[in-house]
C-alpha cells in the first residue's frame, strides 16, 4: 500500500482551471524535490499529475522535471488535460519535460493519436516551440522530451512540434550533427514504450541513443514523424554499448525535403541506425523493423529509407519485414549522388552482420528507373554476410539489388517480384541484366519474376498481380508479426504467400489493422 497522493493538479499559475480545480499547484511545486515522496500530499508511486492550461516556458529551459520515481505497477503519471500545452520560443537540452534519470513513469497526452488504422490522428497534448528555426531566427538545440537513464518509461499520445523548423536551401546552422535536437530523445533507457505520438520538424523525430551498458526492451509503435532529417534513429556512442531487442513497428514517416540545406549538413533518412561508437564499437541484437509506412519526399540529400551501418560494431539477427516504402518525390532540381537513396530503400552495412539478417515481404516503390546516379532497391555492403532476402516487391528503381563488395554475401534470395526497373542488378561490382544473368553469380532468385505487381492506389495487390502466390511460406521462421501482413490480414499457415507487404484480399482495399492496442508500464 502506498500513501502518496493519488491525484495532483498543476496549472500555469496555481489557479483553478479545466479539470484542475482541486487545490492546484504551479510547475515550480512539481519541480521541487521536497514535494516528492510517500506522504499523503506528495507525488509518489501511483500519483497521477494532471496539467491544465497553456504553460509558457522560458527559452532554453524545462517546464517539468521529475524529482522521483514510481514503482512496478504504480508509475507516476504526468497527464495532459484537454487542450493542455507546453510552449516556449525554444526548449533547452533537457527538454520541455525531463525525466531526470527517474523510473516507472508515464507521460500521456490524454487521448489516443498518432498513426492509427493507417491514418494520421491529431493529438490532444501539445509540446511546441514557437520561434526555434523559423527562418533560422533562433539557432538553438531544442528537445521536446528528454529521457536520461531510468527504466520502465512510457511516452504516449503527444504532439511535439517545431523543435527546429529547417528552411529548405538554407544552412543547417550547425544543428545537423547527430543528437543536436529531437522531438523525443532517450538515452540508455530500458523497458521503454514510445507510442501513438505525432511529431514534426526537428533534426530527429524519435531518437533512441545507447552509449553505456546495455539498453534493452524498447518499442516504438503507432507514431508519426514528419519533416525530419531522420524520422527514427538509433545512434550509438561511448565505448562498446549494447542495444538489445528494439522493435520499431506500425509507424509512419513522411517527407524531409526541408532538410535539403545549402551546406549539405543533413542526409535525410526515414530510419537510420548505427553501431560504430568509440574504437571498440557497439552491439545491436534482435532489432526488428516492420509494418511501417515510410513515404513522401526525402529530397535531394537523401540517404536511405531503412538504413543501418556497423562499420566497427555488430548487428546480430536483424529483421526488416512488412514495410511499405514509397518515394513520391519528383526530384526536381536535384543534382549529385544523393538525389535518390544511394544506400538503398533498404540498406545494411557491415562488416559485422551476424546471425540471420532477414528482409521479408517488403514493398519498395521508387520514383524513377534512371541509373545515372545511385538508385537502389536493396543494398548489402561493407562485407555484411549471410543476408536472407525473400518475398519482396521492388519496382521503379535503377538497380533492384546491389551486393557491392567481395566480403558481402547472401544466404538466400528468392520469390521476389522485380518490375519496371532498369533490368539491372549488381553483384560485387558487376552489373547483371536481365534476371537470368543475375541468377548465375548470386546463385539466387530462381523463382523470382519480373511481372507487373499491379499495385492499387494504396499499394495493395490487384487481381492479376504477378506477386500473388509468388512468395515462400515463411511461417516456419517463427516471427509472429510476419504471419500477418501490414494491414493485419493473416497469411496462410500452409500454402504459398503473396510477395510484398500486402496479402491479396480479392481485389479490394485491405481491412484496417486491429484497433485498441495498448501497452502499460509494469
Amino acid at each position: 500500500m502506498f500513501s502518496s497522493a493519488a491525484n495532483v493538479y498543476i496549472t500555469p499559475d496555481g489557479s483553478p482551471q479545466g479539470a484542475c480545480t482541486n487545490n492546484p499547484q504551479s510547475p515550480s511545486w512539481f519541480n521541487k524535490a521536497a514535494n516528492w515522496g510517500s506522504g499523503a500530499t506528495q507525488i509518489g508511486a501511483g500519483t497521477v499529475v494532471t496539467i491544465c492550461g497553456t504553460f509558457v516556458g522560458t527559452n532554453g529551459s524545462s517546464e517539468f522535471t521529475f524529482q522521483g520515481s514510481g514503482v512496478n505497477g504504480n508509475p507516476v503519471e504526468l497527464l495532459f488535460d484537454t487542450n493542455a500545452s507546453l510552449t516556449a520560443g525554444y526548449w533547452g537540452g533537457n527538454g520541455a519535460i525531463a525525466t531526470n534519470s527517474q523510473s516507472y513513469l508515464v507521460i500521456d497526452g490524454g487521448t489516443p493519436c498518432g498513426w492509427i488504422n493507417q491514418a494520421e490522428v491529431n493529438c490532444n497534448g501539445v509540446i511546441t516551440a514557437t520561434a526555434n528555426g523559423s527562418a533560422l531566427a533562433n539557432q538553438q538545440a531544442s528537445f521536446g522530451i528528454e529521457v536520461t537513464g531510468g527504466t520502465n518509461i512510457e511516452i504516449r499520445n503527444l504532439s511535439i512540434t517545431n523543435m527546429f523548423v529547417q528552411v529548405i536551401n538554407q544552412p543547417t546552422a550547425g544543428w545537423s550533427q547527430d543528437g543536436a535536437m529531437a522531438a523525443i530523445d532517450t538515452r540508455n533507457t530500458s523497458n521503454l514504450l514510445v507510442h501513438n505520438n505525432f511529431v514534426h520538424d526537428a533534426h530527429a523525430g524519435y531518437q533512441i541513443e545507447f552509449s553505456a551498458g546495455t539498453t534493452t526492451n524498447v518499442q516504438l509503435y503507432n507514431n508519426v514523424s514528419q519533416n525530419m532529417c531522420a524520422g527514427y534513429t538509433t545512434p550509438s556512442g561511448g565505448t562498446s554499448p549494447a542495444l538489445n531487442g528494439i522493435l520499431i513497428h506500425d509507424n509512419e514517416s513522411v517527407d524531409g525535403r526541408n532538410w535539403d540545406a545549402s551546406d549539405n549538413g543533413c542526409h535525410e533518412d526515414h530510419f537510420h541506425g548505427w553501431a560504430e561508437s568509440g574504437g571498440n564499437g557497439g552491439t545491436v541484437t534482435g532489432m526488428q523493423i516492420y509494418n511501417n509506412y515510410f513515404h513522401g519526399d526525402l529530397g535531394c540529400h537523401q540517404n536511405g529509407y531503412v538504413y543501418f551501418e556497423a562499420d566497427i560494431g555488430t548487428n546480430s539477427g536483424a529483421l526488416v519485414y512488412n514495410n511499405l516504402l514509397v518515394n513520391t518525390s519528383d526530384n526536381s532540381g536535384c543534382k549529385g549522388p544523393w538525389a535518390y537513396p544511394p544506400s538503398g530503400y533498404i540498406g545494411w552495412k557491415g562488416p559485422n552482420c551476424s546471425g540471420t539478417t532477414g528482409f521479408y515481404n517488403n514493398t519498395i516503390v521508387g520514383n524513377t528507373t534512371q541509373t545515372s546516379q545511385p538508385n537502389i532497391g536493396i543494398m548489402i555492403e561493407g562485407s555484411c554476410q549471410g543476408v536472407d532476402l525473400r518475398n519482396n516487391i521492388v519496382t521503379t528503381v535503377g538497380t533492384f539489388v546491389v551486393v557491392n563488395d567481395p566480403g558481402s554475401s547472401i544466404s538466400t534470395a528468392d520469390y521476389h517480384d522485380y518490375f519496371n526497373g532498369n533490368s539491372d542488378w549488381n553483384w560485387k561490382g558487376s552489373n547483371e541484366s536481365p534476371l537470368a544473368s543475375w541468377q548465375g553469380p548470386c546463385n539466387c532468385d530462381r523463382s523470382s519474376l519480373t511481372g507487373d505487381p499491379k499495385l492499387s492506389g494504396n499499394f495493395s495487390l490487384l487481381a492479376g498481380s504477378a506477386a500473388i502466390s509468388l512468395g515462400a511460406n515463411l511461417s516456419s521462421l517463427g516471427i509472429p508479426a510476419l504471419n500477418s501482413d501490414i494491414a493485419g490480414i493473416p497469411r496462410s499457415p500452409n500454402g504459398s504467400w503473396d510477395s510484398g507487404a500486402f496479402a491479396y484480399s480479392g481485389g479490394g482495399s485491405p481491412p484496417s489493422p486491429p484497433t485498441g492496442l495498448s501497452a502499460m508500464v509494469q
